[in-house]
């Protein structure tokens, strides 16, 4: 669980990403920023020529690459009347998994990136 400011933000891999307000150890207001979309995510990689060509536009680090999982069908907007959508994307980094940020791309689409050593021995 990371938390900024108001809101903390809960990943489970391949389950759900939530955007949660917790006061006194409980939840008082959640959205859901998306569900784990296996089909969405085979697509998006098999779209790519070279999935090791994708670049974190934030990382200090240009060559950093980065893998990516896409979170679909989350709680509707009320901007925009769609279901709320995030991509995921594991970077490499040491020494612990953990959430690194997460930017809202546009009205209800996100991208959270998170930190992984796992990620580290794969070329």
């Amino acid at each position: 669980m990371q938390q900024e400011g108001w809101w903390s933000y809960e990943f489970c891999y391949q389950n759900r990403l939530r955007q949660i307000h917790v006061e006194e150890d409980k939840v008082v207001q959640e959205f859901v920023l998306g569900v784990y979309d296996e089909e969405a995510t085979a697509a998006f990689n098999q779209n790519l020529s070279d999935i090791s060509s994708l670049k974190d536009p934030r990382s200090k680090d240009a060559s950093q690459r980065y893998h990516a999982h896409q979170y679909t069908n989350g709680t509707q907007c009320d901007l925009t009347n769609q279901p709320r959508e995030t991509e995921v994307r594991f970077v490499c980094s040491e020494p612990r998994a953990m959430i690194s940020s997460i930017t809202e791309l546009s009205t209800c689409k996100y991208a959270l990136t998170i930190q992984s050593p796992m990620l580290c021995k794969h070329p």
